[in-house]
């Protein structure tokens, strides 16, 4: 979801003002041969009091009497630490058959918040004594004016070698070098071990660390927490004729061109066949469900 002040963040904020039953009432129409409900008192945010994304983790831990017999400590293991933990657009508690289950929500607005691009390393040497150094080393490897950079991990391998050969990689520099890459080798883990799994239910799945990451990383949190046993619900919402983006090509015209960009995103991860089932239930008893929704952009 992009900033506040436009686009799909902008939108999702003016219907939870309004009322949050809209959301609810889509997830319950798209999925309504499987015993969705949302009582009055479900926990949810971002809300008008408090218009904070959340994570997953943050969002259990903060009503953790809805899911007493929840392993938390799982799940905050599972992924790199807080601030790799991907944030929600929306999250609330919901009823799933009579058990308390969860609804995950990613908004879009327009194409270019489709995002394709990979998983990357964010680096910052700001900190650094040898500014003017590092500021030509950057500008010369790898084009760029800033000090704060978006890495993949040969890039920063070959940015730490290239430090050491200036004697510009000290011992506190190398050591957050090599928190990042463990972090970003956990992620992929996650990733993967989510693929393996899924893959039982969708042969063609294809999601990674290193391939349309965001869309990834939200079916992997999805299968994630049905395999720890709370029933989860991933709706992708879309919001059509958005007035932010003024060219015709760059938002979604109707419902269909909305579903139709939906069904060909998720098909670029071989995920197409989770939104067709609507329901995939796990060998624990759980389920994870898959549905997309529209609402016309104010």
């Amino acid at each position: 979801m992009s900033q506040h002040d436009k686009g799909s963040s902008h939108q999702l904020l003016k219907v939870i003002e309004k009322d949050p039953r809209i959301i609810f009432d889509i997830v319950k129409s798209g999925l309504k041969s499987f015993g969705i409900e949302f009582k009055d008192n479900e926990h949810f945010l971002p809300s008008q009091f408090n218009p904070i994304e959340s994570t997953c983790e943050g969002f259990i831990q903060g009503i953790s009497t809805d899911f007493t017999h929840f392993d938390l400590s799982s799940l905050m293991s599972w992924w790199a630490p807080v601030k790799q933990k991907p944030s929600w657009d929306f999250i609330s508690t919901c009823n799933v058959n009579g058990t308390k289950g969860i609804l995950l929500v990613e908004a879009k607005s327009h194409y270019g918040e489709m995002e394709v691009g990979r998983k990357t390393i964010s680096v910052d040497l700001s900190k650094n004594v040898n500014l003017d150094e590092i500021r030509l080393l950057v500008k010369n490897r790898f084009n760029k004016n800033s000090l704060k950079l978006a890495l993949t991990t040969p890039e920063l391998k070959e940015l730490m070698s290239a430090l050491a050969e200036c004697s510009l990689l000290d011992d506190k520099l190398l050591k957050s070098f090599l928190d990042k890459l463990r972090h970003h080798d956990k992620i992929g883990d996650a990733v993967s071990e989510a693929r393996g799994a899924i893959s039982n239910f969708c042969s063609d799945i294809k999601i990674s660390r290193d391939y349309h990451y965001q869309l990834s990383n939200r079916i992997a949190y999805t299968w994630k927490l049905a395999s720890l046993g709370i029933p989860t619900i991933l709706l992708y919402l879309g919001f059509t004729n958005d007035p932010a983006w003024k060219a015709k090509q760059d938002h979604f015209e109707s419902k269909q061109q909305w579903n139709e960009a939906l069904q060909n995103y998720f098909a670029q991860v071989g995920a197409e066949n989770l939104l067709h089932r609507g329901r995939v239930n796990l060998n624990n008893g759980s389920s994870m469900y898959f549905c997309s929704g529209s609402l016309e952009a104010e």
